[in-house]
């Protein structure tokens, strides 16, 4: 049961992280991961971040409605106050986000027996502060590098290709959590 629910939510962070559009218009759309994240996490013995997670799952699936018809659109070559805006809202998605990642990997480690991982579990712990860390870089140079776009390009796309390369990580981590464990016995 439990395998299953991380099961699940390992296919709603593909599901997230896979953006298949034509034109701005959304063929796979993330509401779809953040409702198979929603399901999982409710499978699971519940602490206080996977709740934490939760909220945020859904709040992320109600914010990314507006993705279907790209509403959320950003035009490079218009710096003005509608841009202003509109980054600024995607930083906010973007701390949200991370909100609900760190949440994540928090509560399915504090789900599991520490016995359990033999090693593993110190290694999920130094990738969540990695995770943390890059993330929080990403998102505050982000503004930076799309005013400058020109000049910095080069340094946009090695942050956009780290950036997926880290997400195919983080949910490859989180997979790898169901191969080792037995959760913790919650009483009710």
């Amino acid at each position: 049961m439990k395998e299953r629910a991380v099961q699940l939510i390992v296919w709603g962070l593909l599901f997230v992280l896979i953006d298949l559009k034509i034109v701005t218009f959304d063929i796979i759309h993330d509401l779809i991961g953040y409702i198979f994240i929603y399901k999982g996490i409710q499978k699971l013995p519940l602490s206080r971040w996977l709740g934490y997670a939760k909220i945020s799952a859904v709040f992320l699936g109600i914010l990314s409605v507006i993705e279907i018809f790209g509403l959320g659109y950003i035009n490079l070559n218009e710096l003005n106050q509608d841009f202003t805006i509109r980054l600024g809202a995607a930083g906010v998605l973007a701390i949200l986000s991370l909100f609900f990642h760190i949440n994540l990997l928090s509560g399915l480690l504090d789900s599991v027996d520490e016995n359990y991982l033999k090693g593993q579990y110190s290694s999920l712990q130094k990738f969540k502060r990695f995770y943390l860390i890059f993330s929080l870089i990403n998102i505050m140079s982000l503004p930076a590098l799309m005013i400058f776009q020109e000049d910095l390009v080069f340094y946009l796309i090695i942050l956009i290709a780290a950036g997926f390369i880290i997400e195919i990580v983080f949910i490859v981590k989180i997979s790898s959590i169901k191969r080792f464990i037995p959760f913790k016995e919650r009483a009710s």
